[in-house]
């Protein structure tokens, strides 16, 4: 990170660790506290800005229950749905007070996700993907 000149470091994980432990039962207000505490203990003497720790878009069958939570010094975690059958859990944690703007951005971009894939289907000139699950569509 230090030769590439990166301040913020992102971890993902594609294994569904999140999801499929006695971690995933748990409320964003608890991860958010659990983690900003571990984390910000663990880099303190690292020059990072901030790290993003993220679930993946991993499979999931069911009901996405939507939820956020930020502290007072911008840690931000939120759950939600991405279009088809996909979920993703983000955790932002900037470690210093000059991080929070960017903390703010990496959420912002988290938010856009859901949207990126009808976007490139408009771009490509393909139904979108409410129009490829209709009924209609799949000839039901």
């Amino acid at each position: 990170m230090k030769a590439s000149g990166a301040e913020w470091l992102c971890l993902e994980s594609f294994t569904g660790m999140f999801i499929l432990t006695e971690w995933g039962w748990m409320s964003m207000e608890e991860k958010v506290a659990a983690l900003e505490r571990v984390i910000g203990e663990a880099a303190s003497s690292v020059p990072l800005s901030g790290v993003v720790l993220c679930s993946g878009v991993s499979h999931f069958d069911g009901t996405v229950e939507e939820e956020r939570h930020e502290t007072p010094t911008a840690t931000i975690g939120i759950r939600y749905p991405v279009v088809p059958w996909r979920a993703r859990e983000p955790i932002i944690i900037p470690l210093h007070e000059h991080a929070r703007h960017t903390a703010h951005a990496w959420r912002m971009l988290f938010d856009s996700e859901r949207d990126w894939l009808n976007w490139a289907m408009v771009e490509l000139k393909l139904p979108s993907v409410d129009e490829m699950l209709s009924t209609e569509h799949l000839g039901g």
